[in-house]
């Protein structure tokens, strides 16, 4: 019970107001948004938590519908508290699982979100173990970032465990000042102002959030957990800002800046160039950046890699890639970019790169941690994020299963049917072999490891180099799939779906 207890505490959970607010087994809500794979306290290992964003005028609860993601049978429903104006709070999945009285848990529920406010979720997922936070962000009305505001960022109270580092960059034309406003993420109230120092075009900042307590004089209160940071400049700031969290036990960085949009909250569109911030360099020997190109076009396209210096903006020059064929998904390490355009220049903590092509297609940014070989996505980019509903890049072959396992996730919104998925080498978008699904209920799922579509098809990967598969579903289906990577070493599980539009 104590740990309960504290856990509870640590994520600032208000349980029993929730619990008062419950309308058990109600009728069937609209659903706003679909959320897929949110675990269930089944296991114990892993555990989903939900963020909401009001972003309205008023405060509005937020409507959960829970249903079994095998049967698509709704379980029950959930209503929160009464979410402030400008707040962002925060609730585990056993409050859920509790207040609707479920006891026979499946391993993973499909829920759906209404909000009568304009906002944003998240579906963050906690491993007990050792408490490593991950962004599963991934729903099927528009996975996104709103560029110049930023929801569950870290107090210092969190400093021991999950600190949250705020990344502002600057893609306008003049250097420029950004002042930041710092709000309690309870209740919306503005709790100061925080204003950074020029930064350079083409640069970025990197600012703790202790700096940032400092800054404006105000230490958390108990239970002050999570901050709710906006752009408030006089002229609105050209750029975007990213909020990373560094789990330290694990030494896992996380990008939490990813959400989904409520009730036609705005989504970011694509735009050329993109920028991607906070890119490792090779002088970070922990860690490192990897590039994933995926072209969706007609003809074999290439992209221009400008890189700068995080700090300054000095551009070092531009590297273009190979030609990536049509269907097919490449992978560049910072390595090869930086032997390209860096000369003689020793090498900064940070890159920010802009990407100019003709491509249509999408642009993942990877970071790889040397010492346990995890896998994190860090795709935040200045077009924001997105993902694709049919299409998945990067799925990992048997050849990576020992170490990186993928696992596939089908969500069907529509009448039971079946999914039918092409498997394609990545490399040169060749196709390997299809396989159809069983059929899916409604509001249910399909999950499989990319080993099993290997043995379906009858083709295990062709030579010792075909690490990545595309998989897409090739029939009319109402759905949206998702991507999830387990890193056996560390035992952290990495969303994988989203990436960022090109063109």
């Amino acid at each position: 019970m104590s740990t309960l207890l504290s856990r509870a505490r640590f994520f600032a959970l208000t349980l029993a107001t929730g619990l008062a607010l419950v309308l058990g087994f109600a009728g069937p809500v609209s659903a706003d948004t679909r959320v897929g794979a949110v675990f269930s306290t089944a296991q114990s290992d892993w555990q989903s938590f939900l963020r909401f964003y009001n972003t309205g005028s008023a405060a509005g609860s937020a409507v959960v519908v829970v249903q079994d993601f095998n049967s698509g049978q709704t379980l029950g429903q959930w209503i929160s508290p009464p979410i402030p104006a400008g707040a962002e709070q925060q609730y585990d999945i056993k409050t859920l699982e509790t207040a609707i009285g479920i006891t026979n848990k499946p391993y993973y529920y499909s829920i759906s979100v209404q909000t009568p406010f304009v906002g944003y979720f998240q579906h963050v997922l906690w491993r007990a173990a050792d408490g490593t936070l991950t962004n599963l962000s991934t729903c099927d009305v528009g996975v996104t970032a709103a560029s110049t505001t930023l929801v569950g960022v870290h107090s210092s109270l969190l400093n021991y465990g999950y600190p949250s580092t705020i990344v502002v960059n600057n893609t306008g034309t003049q250097a420029s000042a950004v002042a930041l406003g710092i709000y309690d993420a309870r209740d919306g109230v503005k709790l100061g102002t925080y204003t950074t120092t020029a930064i350079p075009v083409g640069g970025a900042q990197t600012i703790a959030v202790a700096n940032i307590e400092s800054g404006i004089g105000r230490a958390p209160t108990p239970s002050m957990y999570h901050y709710v940071i906006k752009d408030e400049n006089p002229s609105p700031f050209t750029g975007f800002f990213q909020n990373l969290v560094n789990n330290l036990q694990s030494g896992v960085t996380t990008d939490m800046t990813t959400e989904c949009a409520l009730n036609g909250a705005p989504v970011t569109g694509s735009s050329m160039p993109i920028r991607i911030g906070a890119v490792f360099s090779t002088a970070q020997l922990s860690s490192r950046s990897y590039l994933r190109v995926f072209n969706t076009g007609a003809s074999p396209a290439t992209v221009a890699v400008n890189l700068r210096d995080q700090v300054s903006g000095q551009s070092y020059g531009t590297w273009v890639s190979p030609f990536v064929n049509p269907g097919a998904e490449q992978q560049f390490g910072i390595d090869i970019i930086e032997n390209s355009v860096l000369g003689g220049a020793s090498k900064p903590p940070y890159y920010t790169i802009s990407v100019q092509s003709n491509m249509q297609g999408f642009i993942q940014h990877v970071l790889w941690r040397v010492t346990d070989g995890t896998l994190t996505n860090l795709s935040t980019c200045s077009s924001g994020v997105t993902a694709d509903k049919t299409r998945l890049t990067g799925v990992h072959s048997s050849l990576l299963g020992n170490a990186y396992p993928s696992q596939i996730y089908v969500n069907n919104l529509g009448a039971a049917n079946s999914a039918t998925l092409g498997i394609y080498d990545a490399r040169d978008g060749t196709l390997r072999g299809t396989y159809t699904t069983p059929s899916i209920h409604s509001n249910g799922q399909f999950t499989a490891a990319a080993s099993s579509l290997e043995v379906a098809i009858g083709r295990s990967p062709g030579d010792s180099a075909m690490y990545h598969y595309v998989v897409k579903i090739e029939n009319p289906f109402n759905g949206f799939m998702e991507h999830l990577v387990n890193n056996l070493q560390a035992r952290v599980l990495t969303d994988m779906t989203t990436a960022c539009a090109m063109n």
